[in-house]
């Protein structure tokens, strides 16, 4: 089974978690299904994965019309969204919800240690379940699970 590693800056992985920043946004969108889950790793200078949320939904259109319906739920400064959207002619909104925080993070050196992630993704990339330690591929399984069932 697979589960998505998406690096998140940590301003932006706490607004994640405490439910205001709704829409993830991206230059390149995952190869996801609706409902999946996928593991936030915030990004220097914490360097660990620190919780989790469900994907709902996944709008691809252009920059400005990304802007016009999700600049609210995207959390982000107009000058930043036009940066990272510079030269590009596709926005993807990744539609986020039922974000929590792991009781414990699982730290960079870790991930490196079990040989799990030796480099942090850029944008995001697939991981195995299986590679996880049996806890922490249990909590994701069960995870994943559940929204199975309430779906």
């Amino acid at each position: 089974m697979q589960v998505i590693l998406m690096s998140i800056k940590p301003k932006y992985a706490e607004k994640i978690i405490l439910g205001s920043k709704t829409v993830e946004l991206r230059r390149v969108a995952p190869n996801l299904d609706k409902s999946e889950v996928i593991l936030i790793y915030e990004s220097s200078p914490v360097k660990a994965i620190t919780g989790y949320a469900f994907i709902s939904q996944i709008t691809r259109s252009s920059p400005s019309e990304v802007w016009a319906q999700y600049a609210r739920e995207a959390q982000i400064s107009k000058d930043d969204f036009d940066e990272y959207y510079h030269g590009t002619e596709h926005a993807f909104a990744i539609h986020i919800s039922e974000a929590a925080r792991f009781a414990e993070p699982i730290s960079l050196a870790d991930l490196r240690n079990d040989q799990i992630l030796l480099n942090p993704p850029q944008s995001y990339c697939y991981l195995a379940l299986k590679d996880f330690g049996k806890e922490i591929g249990q909590k994701i399984d069960s995870v994943k699970r559940r929204n199975v069932v309430a779906a």
